[in-house]
C-alpha cells in the first residue's frame, strides 16, 4: 500500500512537479509506453522541493535493462550488472535504474539512508509516495533518517559524511552540479565510443556522442 503526501503539501508537490523539464518528462512517457511505470526518485525531487534544478534525474522501474537499451540506443551503462543507464539529455543526464528481482519501489526506497531522499514521483498518474515524511522534511531543511538513526548507522558506516555532504552541497550553485554531472556523462559516452571504434567492443553499452548541452 503506498504512503501518499499529506494533503497539506499538496501546492509545494505541484509546484515541484510543474518544474520537472517536458524533456525528462518525455523520457519517463518512453518507458511508460512499453508497459512499465516510471518513477523519478531521489535527490532530483528533493531538489524540485527546494525550488531548484536538479543537476541529475534519477528514475526506478521494472522495465528490463535490455529493453531500456533498446528504446535508448544512446543511453550509457554506469553501473556494474546494467544496475545503472544514464541517458544524456539537454536538461541534464537521466540515470534509469532497473529494479532488481522482485524487489518493490516502496522497499528500495525503506533502504535510502535519509527521509527527504525517500520520495518517488510518477508523472504518468500524479501519485506520490512519501512513506518517511520525505516531502515536509525536504521543505523543513530538515535531515531525518530512514527508520532508528543507529541502525542506519550499522548499516551505513559512511552516514556521518553522507550527511557532511548533503549540508555543503546545499550551499553549491546547481549550475556548477549541474556541469559537473554532464561532463562525468560526457567522458564515458566518448570513452564507450572509442573503445567499440578501435577494440571493436561487443558489450551493449552503445557508442554516444557527448550531449552538446
Amino acid at each position: 500500500m503506498h504512503a501518499s503526501a499529506p494533503s497539506s503539501l499538496s501546492l509545494p508537490l505541484q509546484d515541484a512537479a510543474a518544474a520537472i523539464p517536458p524533456t525528462v518528462l518525455e523520457s519517463l512517457s518512453e518507458i511508460e509506453r512499453a508497459g512499465e511505470a516510471a518513477w523519478l526518485v531521489g535527490p532530483p525531487l528533493y531538489e524540485l522541493l527546494r525550488s531548484r534544478r536538479p543537476a541529475n534525474w534519477e528514475v526506478q522501474t521494472r522495465l528490463r535493462p535490455q529493453a531500456v537499451l533498446d528504446r535508448y540506443p544512446q543511453a550509457v551503462v554506469t553501473a556494474s550488472r546494467l544496475r545503472c543507464l544514464t541517458i544524456p539529455g539537454r536538461d541534464g543526464p537521466i540515470d534509469v535504474m532497473p529494479l532488481p528481482g522482485p524487489t518493490d519501489l516502496e522497499t528500495h526506497l525503506d533502504e535510502r539512508l535519509f527521509s527527504l531522499f525517500a520520495l518517488a514521483y510518477r508523472p504518468a498518474t500524479g501519485e506520490w509516495i512519501d512513506p518517511h515524511g520525505g516531502a515536509e522534511h525536504a521543505l523543513a531543511g530538515r535531515l531525518a533518517t530512514v527508520g532508528p538513526a543507529v541502525s542506519k548507522l550499522r548499516t551505513h558506516p559512511l552516514a556521518g559524511l553522507q550527511a557532511l555532504r548533503w549540508r555543503v552541497s546545499r550551499w553549491i550553485p546547481t549550475s556548477r552540479k549541474a556541469f559537473t554531472k554532464r561532463r562525468q556523462v560526457s567522458l564515458l559516452a566518448s570513452l564507450s565510443w572509442f573503445a567499440k571504434s578501435w577494440f571493436g567492443c561487443s558489450g551493449r553499452t552503445a557508442p554516444v556522442r557527448p550531449s552538446n548541452s
